[in-house]
Formats: structure tokens, C-alpha cells, sequence
């Protein structure tokens, strides 16, 4: 179905391309200061719609690479910030790690203080 549709609207472009060319055969001058030249309006037209064409695509390829150029730059950072980001969490669990421990030292002190508070009781 895409095909057929896609065949159709070429079909129209080429009529409408063909008829606006039937139109536009009459010779125009055209005077660049140093030369004139006279070629016909079709002519004139295409060549124009390819210079148009020309200068959009060498500004568009000028953005692309300017984006290209941004995104790297950005994708660089992003991974440098991700670098310090999990160095972070690597201290921060580090440091967890010997709370952890600290804390089951002081828990383990405490309880070997109950026991011999507790005997000392008992005697």
C-alpha cells in the first residue's frame, strides 16, 4: 500500500514538474554586471533551486557537526561526573562499612562489660 501511494504521488510530482516546465520555456536575460546571459525561465529556476539547495545542505551538514561536536563534549562530562559520582558511593558505603563496625565493637564491649559487671555483682 506504501508502495502504491508513494507511486502515485511521484506520478503527480513529475505532471505537475512537467506541466510547470511547458510553462516556463521562454528565454529570460539575466545580467550578472560583467555578462548577460539569456537562458530559458525553467533554467534559471532549477539552477536557483540548486544553489538554494546547495547552501541548505552545507548549513545543515555545519549543525550537524556542530551537534556532534556538543554531544561528545557533554557525553564526556556525563561520564566523568558518573566517575565521581560512584567514587562517591564507594567511600560513602566504605564508610558505612566501618560504622558498621565500629558499632559491633561498642556493642560487643558493652556486653562483655554486662558480664563482668554482673559477676562482679554476684561475688
Amino acid at each position: 500500500m506504501k508502495k502504491q501511494i508513494s507511486m502515485i504521488f511521484t506520478i503527480l510530482l513529475i505532471i505537475v514538474v512537467a506541466i510547470f516546465v511547458i510553462m516556463n520555456l521562454s528565454s529570460t536575460e539575466i545580467n550578472f554586471g560583467f555578462a548577460k546571459v539569456k537562458l530559458p525561465l525553467i533554467i534559471v529556476l532549477l539552477i536557483t533551486l540548486l544553489i538554494g539547495a546547495l547552501i541548505n545542505f552545507l548549513l545543515s551538514t555545519f549543525g550537524t557537526f556542530k551537534n556532534r561536536s556538543e554531544n561528545k563534549k557533554m557525553k564526556n562530562e556525563n561520564e566523568k561526573m558518573i566517575a565521581d559520582y560512584e567514587k562517591q558511593i564507594n567511600d560513602l558505603k566504605e564508610n558505612v562499612d566501618d560504622l558498621n563496625k565500629r558499632l559491633r565493637n561498642n556493642i560487643s564491649k558493652q556486653e562483655v562489660g554486662k558480664d563482668i559487671d554482673q559477676q562482679d555483682s554476684n561475688n
